[in-house]
């Protein structure tokens, strides 16, 4: 298609009842060095054996491919069985499909579909390392999502509790210059209001105490489930959008939310109502919570259900209806909006599902960790290797650990898909002691520490659970407006010879000459670091710190700067002004 996915095909007939021991069909892949699939994500080394994926990427410095499958039906398969081998030659890779994993008699056609999609998918949106957003509101952005209790009665609805409360939360936005995305979750749906429909829009830039006396209670949750505040399109449409067997998350009656199949009529509803909230609400896109597949459904209408060799009874996940689900809510943001009014669709997820995240325009990722003491985001991110089924609390002590950050590439692949990734800083989730929680959420070292991650890799950091006043000053001093156009040469490829180990610097160049150079310590302790110029920096014979706005000189060719633990300097040179 458009974005270069690949739909794969394959009746494989045979002309007599065959005992097979195995079939294998291979892909060769050349210059791969990191992974993500499932739970896993990291360096590739060796040989490595996954279970039921439903998409891996592969992939080196700047090109790879993600394979995806909606089920294994069609495959000769013992679930206990690994399904896909991935296996590295010398140079090549080797990405292996078990279509038959046991002895197997096969007396009737294999009918096997998959998908190929190769990355980058689409170029870096224009702009997008000036985007700043957070759902809690801040004059320092320029992006906002009025989370569901400022627009919504619900947690998980595509329509307001009323147009005049949306109408005037996207008002107040425009005061600040700032454009608006609903929050919403797009696959799920709440079955009960949890907000008064009367609540009024209450301004974010009100005290306290202004806020609570217009409030009045009425925009308070409401806890108990009543019969009478049930979302009645929710309730009505049951049996059609909810997947089989219902899936639901919810830690409350009234807050409990129920999975959608994209293949319903709930994504007529969708479509519909985002084009309401277009025209009527004035908005200028969707902000996506929990927007990735994860379950599967077993529907047997739909002929979603298939049997394994050992009796497990599977189910499909619904990436084609998802892909063309996001495919329609995109057509309408740039019906109305425009493709000057990117970003359209903020997604809170992966991007390695790229079968349906190709219409993101930003990405939202980092609540998998949940670090408990200071630093712990360092000792994650330059893990070789990561296995996570579940939130992580802390990193493992004894993980092999490299400063080409495996696992932070691997988790936050930005360029290879074109989208956009901001980062969110979790420390003050993963502390169960109030005032811990308090001392991380005050520590400008914690912010520094995760700038100095998302900055060498041109990314945006989320400014939340951090020292927010820290992200927004660094945001003042970079001023990276100035370098929308500017290309971005990472410390992985561009050449620049650094010291010491914990060292890496990455460096944007404009077309007038001009280059910013950020230079990271990803260690424990302080460095004097040091390091090469740009090739293509030619004649300069000092750098200026644009936070501290002191000079430093260059002798042939080579910089050095203290730099203290887990921070970051950035300095410019050359150009205009």
């Amino acid at each position: 298609e458009f974005d270069g996915l690949e739909t794969v095909t394959l009746t494989l007939t045979p002309k007599r009842d065959l005992e097979v021991d195995s079939m294998v069909l291979e892909i060769p892949l050349a210059d791969i060095r990191h992974y993500s699939a499932g739970v896993h994500r990291g360096r590739l080394e060796g040989r490595r054996t996954f279970d039921g994926i439903a998409h891996i990427w592969l992939a080196g410095d700047k090109i790879g491919l993600v394979w995806s499958a909606e089920s294994y039906r069609g495959w000769r398969i013992d679930s206990r069985q690994p399904r896909i081998v991935v296996e590295q030659e010398g140079a090549v890779t080797r990405l292996r499909l078990l279509l038959v994993n046991t002895a197997a008699t096969v007396s009737a056609p294999m009918e096997i579909r998959f998908f190929r999609h190769p990355t980058p998918l689409k170029p870096m949106p224009e702009g997008y390392r000036d985007w700043r957003f957070s759902p809690g509101w801040s004059p320092h952005l320029n992006l906002w999502s009025q989370h569901n209790a400022v627009w919504n009665s619900a947690l998980a609805k595509p329509t307001p509790r009323s147009w005049d409360v949306l109408r005037e939360s996207v008002a107040f936005a425009r005061e600040y210059g700032q454009r608006t995305y609903p929050f919403n979750i797009p696959l799920w749906m709440s079955h009960y209001h949890m907000r008064r429909e009367e609540a009024p829009f209450i301004r974010p830039d009100l005290s306290r105490e202004e806020r609570e006396a217009l409030a009045d209670g009425q925009d308070r949750v409401l806890q108990e489930r009543d019969d009478n505040r049930r979302v009645e399109e929710a309730i009505y449409f049951f049996e059609d959008w909810n997947i089989v067997p219902p899936q639901r998350s919810g830690r409350t009656d009234v807050g409990t939310i129920y999975y959608c199949s994209p293949s319903s009529s709930y994504a007529d509803y969708w479509a519909h109502s985002l084009e309401q909230l277009l025209v009527q609400g004035g908005i200028d896109g969707i902000y996506m919570d929990l927007a990735n597949v994860n379950r599967p459904c077993f529907n047997p209408e739909k002929n979603h259900a298939y049997t394994t060799l050992d009796g497990e009874t599977e189910g499909t996940m619904e990436l084609v209806a998802a892909r063309n689900f996001y495919k329609r809510l995109y057509y309408v943001l740039l019906k109305h909006r425009g493709p000057e009014g990117a970003p359209h669709m903020l997604g809170h997820g992966s991007v390695v599902p790229s079968i349906y995240t190709s219409f993101w325009g930003l990405a939202f990722m980092g609540e998998l960790f949940k670090p408990g003491d200071w630093f712990d985001m360092t000792k994650w991110y330059l893990q070789q290797d990561l296995f996570a089924p579940r939130m992580l609390a802390s990193p493992e002590p004894d993980a092999p650990r490299s400063y080409d950050a495996f696992v932070y590439r691997a988790l936050y692949p930005q360029a290879q898909f074109g989208i956009p990734t901001m980062i969110l800083p979790q420390y003050s989730k993963g502390s169960a002691d109030p005032p811990t929680q308090r001392r991380m959420n005050q520590d400008p070292a914690l912010a520094r520490e995760m700038l100095a991650f998302t900055f060498l890799h041109d990314q945006i950091l989320w400014p939340s659970r951090v020292h927010v006043y820290t992200v927004y000053s660094f945001w003042e001093k970079t001023r990276m407006a100035e370098w929308a156009d500017a290309t971005f040469h990472p410390y992985w490829s561009n050449g620049l010879a650094t010291a010491p180990e914990a060292v890496r610097a990455s460096y944007w160049r404009r077309e007038d000459g001009a280059h910013l150079v950020a230079v990271a310590n990803w260690s424990s302790a302080p460095v004097t670091a040091e390091w090469a110029l740009p090739a293509t920096a030619v004649g300069v014979d000092e750098v200026l710190d644009v936070e501290r706005g002191e000079t430093l000189p260059a002798v042939a060719g080579r910089l050095a700067a203290e730099i203290p633990p887990h921070d970051l300097r950035v300095f410019r040179m050359g150009g205009t002004e």
